[in-house]
């Protein structure tokens, strides 16, 4: 710019394009008030938006002459596009339209637009979505596809597309199968990235999909469903050759060679195989996995030997229905694929009782005491609900640590009570307040224990059984930072007792930080810090005269009746 007071019309046209281009449609047809310069300026950037959720609060007889209307301006909605060719398209419709009764069909809506010759000369970002009110897990575990969407993959600007979203179609159909021998050219040489949110395809299509996008880095299968067709109709070898039902291949696999980033969230099983998926991808170096722990029909990751590529892990295990032990072991032979990664974030919503938790003590896994041996971050979500659970819950954080040689950022996050607060629960919280006062004024107070059980003694903060009488090779000379987060159904003491032991034992602990909503945890640990560090350790001034413990700043919770 020449002057400190240039603005954006001060750009050239070119650069304007391109802002606009990455753009929100709606915000960049509004800049057409900003200036005559920018009245058309929108319309060149090569994006087009098509989006009927304009007609959501029309009655159905209404909403249906809007969009049968909508249906057919989108051709002079192309055709308004003043670029030579449109590089972004987005079709957002209503799933109202897809209802039988209505004339209105998905794949000749997609169809016409994708046949116009400035859609099909170099559209390279594709998103087609149909709205659906219905978001829950439960329900997306259970297959409710509303809709009766379809897309074929041989209708898309196979050449130039880069990026594919498609959310809420109940059929997608793969390309066709190369030629045999297969031809030089492939159906989706460009494409990077393909998400599909609550999205049904027959495995031997999805694997299609995939093997024809050799530089496919990104996949992202989120409420991804596998249609009743490939239960009765065409399931795949290995080979890539089809078969009847009646033969059906103990595991199905897919070749990812390009994917570095894969997603796997909320995902139907597959009723009708046993052996699963499993998925080939080498250079794999983001994961993130939300759903159930399967046993027979289960999802399974190739990697390398040494898995050096993977930097970042995000795991979330829903409850499962099983509940015996073969859900465990199956837990902790599905984390040891990702032996290698720096970053892991675990979330557990499923329940662990100590015999589950030894179980993993005996297994190999844990035999030399590396099994994330490259691992410098954890973030961990476990229940805590009864006081029982602390001692599994420290068991666990145990296991993993013993685990973790080279851990320098820790944060844990105990659940004992649901993120929602109520007038009771407020009421609580200030009972709580007033009993801080009566707790610190007392002269002599008893020892603080574990899971309610009485001792004679007097003391501040007991030791936690199973954690405290261990060693960790990360709390020697790596583990720096520890947050502590905790949802309390009631006060209990566990979160000081953890917080006792990091200070104790962390040998180049810097900070702490405590985040108990409004229970003040603090100022029952700070006055303790001094008893708790040794005179003589390094880390003493550091968390004395800098970080202390830090209180982190209280969450916003929101209020549900």
């Amino acid at each position: 710019m020449a002057t400190a007071t240039a603005g954006l019309s001060d750009l050239p046209d070119d650069i304007l394009r391109r802002i606009l281009y990455f753009a929100p449609a709606k915000e960049a047809a509004s800049t057409a008030i900003l200036s005559r310069r920018w009245r058309s300026l929108w319309r060149t950037s090569g994006a087009v938006n098509l989006d009927s959720r304009s007609y959501a609060h029309f009655h159905a007889r209404e909403f249906i002459k809007k969009t049968q209307a909508f249906a057919g301006d989108m051709p002079a909605a192309l055709a308004a596009a003043e670029g030579p060719v449109i590089r972004k398209l987005t079709l957002h419709v209503e799933q109202i339209i897809y209802e039988t009764n209505l004339a209105i069909n998905s794949s000749s809506m997609l169809t016409s637009l994708l046949s116009s010759p400035a859609a099909a000369a170099g559209t390279e970002e594709l998103r087609f979505v149909i709205a659906d009110d219905d978001d829950g897990f439960h329900s997306r575990r259970h297959g409710r596809y509303g809709n009766m969407a379809e897309l074929h993959f041989g209708d898309l600007p196979s050449e130039s597309l880069r990026v594919l979203h498609v959310f809420n179609c109940s059929t997608l159909i793969a390309p066709p199968p190369p030629p045999s021998p297969p031809a030089a050219v492939l159906f989706l040489p460009r494409l990077a990235e393909l998400r599909l949110r609550r999205c049904g395809v027959r495995l031997h299509d999805l694997r299609r999909i995939v093997e024809a996008a050799p530089q496919l880095a990104t996949l992202h299968l989120e409420c991804y469903h596998y249609t009743p067709m490939a239960a009765c109709g065409i399931v795949g070898n290995d080979d890539g050759s089809e078969i009847g039902e009646e033969v059906v291949p103990s595991c199905y696999r897919i070749q990812c060679p390009a994917v570095t980033t894969l997603v796997f969230e909320a995902c139907g099983d597959w009723p009708w195989k046993e052996g699963g998926l499993d998925l080939d991808v080498p250079r794999l170096q983001y994961f993130r996995y939300k759903g159930l722990i399967h046993l027979q029909n289960r999802l399974s990751l190739k990697l390398p030997a040494s898995s050096s590529n993977v930097i970042r892990t995000d795991l979330h295990f829903v409850h499962s229905d099983y509940g015996d032990e073969q859900v465990q072991v199956r837990f902790w032979e599905f984390i040891q694929s990702f032996n290698a990664t720096k970053v892991m974030k675990l979330k557990l919503d499923m329940d662990f009782n100590n015999d589950h938790v030894a179980m993993a003590e005996k297994g190999e896994l844990f035999s030399s005491n590396r099994l994330f041996y490259n691992l410098e971050r954890l973030e961990l979500e476990v229940p805590c609900e009864p006081a029982t659970a602390c001692k599994t819950c420290a068991l666990f954080i145990a296991n993993l640590l013993r685990c973790c040689p080279v851990l320098r950022d820790l944060h844990l996050k105990l659940i004992t009570r649901p993120p929602r607060t109520n007038q009771t629960g407020i009421q609580a919280r200030s009972d709580f307040d007033k009993s801080i006062d009566h707790f610190r004024n007392c002269r002599k107070r008893r020892k603080i224990v574990l899971n309610g059980e009485e001792d004679e003694t007097y003391d501040e903060v007991s030791d936690i059984p199973g954690l405290s009488d261990h060693s960790f090779d990360c709390l020697k000379s790596y583990l720096r930072i520890v947050s502590l987060q905790f949802w309390m159904e009631e006060p209990n003491c566990f979160g000081v007792q953890l917080a006792k032991f990091f200070a104790e034992n962390a040998m180049v602990l810097q900070e702490i930080s405590i985040d108990d909503g409004n229970h003040k945890m603090r100022e029952h640990v700070n006055h303790m810090l001094k008893r708790w560090v040794p005179a003589g350790s390094s880390k003493r001034k550091n968390l004395l005269t800098t970080a202390s413990f830090r209180e982190s700043r209280p969450r916003k919770r929101q209020r549900k009746d």
